[in-house]
């Protein structure tokens, strides 16, 4: 290029260029700067250009591919960065045609949708506390770090957008699936299996809970020597274990209706050998309420004779 010319735009007064860097590249990724724009006021009234002769070093003979405005300041308004343009015109001679350039960005074009597709079949795995980087429509400059960082999840997918909070301590949420993008990949390092066994393995407490059945004490008097005697029960005011009702099982939770048969027959046992117990105690009362009874009727015929 020998010159080249740029128009600012019609509706923004304020906004025009001031500080920015003229700039051309072979590769698009290494970049040249043939020009140095500092507080250039070339571009003032809206729909006004300009033009600028450029110096191309003496040893370049190709030329270069891509070419670039790029700001380096804030714009006329002294506030904000804000660039406003609606021209840019180039000037210069050619040098050659490039012959590749269409089968190039068909080849890239493709290898982007079969990255797409791969992040695609990762969605299944991206749960809250997954790690994740970077995807193939990443366009949120350094929000993940400098340099490339990792993050995790700390959102459910809602409409094509997740939540991600970086290592280094920011947030924000991204794109997955929405504009048919996908901003985010599944970590390198990342095992998806690792959050299901976490997300299952029961807890210490809830184990011990299952493995620990509560047993609640049962204080019990006794108000007749007769049972007493007769050993149903332990001696007046013994403290000890009783039986869980029926309702409680001393048994884990049962996986199968075999293990669900055992644990309803032990239940049943026990709430049957409580009614035995409590059934014996009755009728020993009865017993010694009828023996009361006719020894009080005795007495009664002595007094009348």
């Amino acid at each position: 290029p020998s010159s080249y010319t740029l128009r600012h735009a019609r509706g923004y007064g304020r906004s025009a260029l001031r500080n920015w860097l003229f700039q051309v590249s072979k590769d698009g990724n290494n970049w040249t700067t043939l020009y140095t724009h500092s507080d250039d006021c070339s571009l003032n009234e809206p729909g006004s250009t300009a033009s600028w002769n450029l110096t191309v070093p003496g040893d370049e003979k190709q030329g270069w591919r891509h070419i670039r405005v790029q700001q380096s300041g804030k714009n006329a308004s002294g506030q904000t960065h804000y660039l406003s343009l609606s021209g840019f015109e180039i000037y210069g001679t050619v040098t050659g045609v490039c012959d590749d350039l269409g089968r190039a960005a068909k080849e890239a074009e493709a290898n982007l949708r079969r990255q797409r597709r791969h992040v695609r079949q990762q969605l299944r795995h991206m749960v809250v506390n997954a790690r994740v980087t970077r995807g193939p429509d990443w366009k949120w400059r350094d929000q993940d770090g400098a340099p490339i960082g990792e993050g995790l999840i700390t959102g459910e997918l809602h409409n094509g957008w997740i939540d991600v909070q970086w290592d280094h301590g920011g947030s924000n949420s991204y794109r997955m699936g929405a504009e048919g993008k996908y901003d985010l990949r599944l970590a390198p390092n990342f095992d998806p299996d690792m959050v299901v066994k976490s997300a299952t393995l029961p807890t210490l407490t809830t184990l011990t809970q299952q493995l620990s059945p509560t047993i609640a004490p049962v204080a019990i008097t006794n108000t007749t020597d007769t049972i007493a005697a007769k050993g149903l029960v332990s001696t007046p005011n013994t403290m000890f274990p009783g039986r869980k009702s029926s309702s409680t099982s001393s048994l884990l939770e049962p996986s199968s209706s075999s293990n669900s048969r055992i644990t309803v027959a032990c239940t049943e046992q026990a709430s049957s050998a409580d009614s035995l117990v409590a059934r014996k105690a009755m009728i020993a009362g009865s017993l010694t309420r009828s023996a009361g009874d006719s020894s009080l009727c005795d007495r009664k015929s002595n007094e009348n004779v």
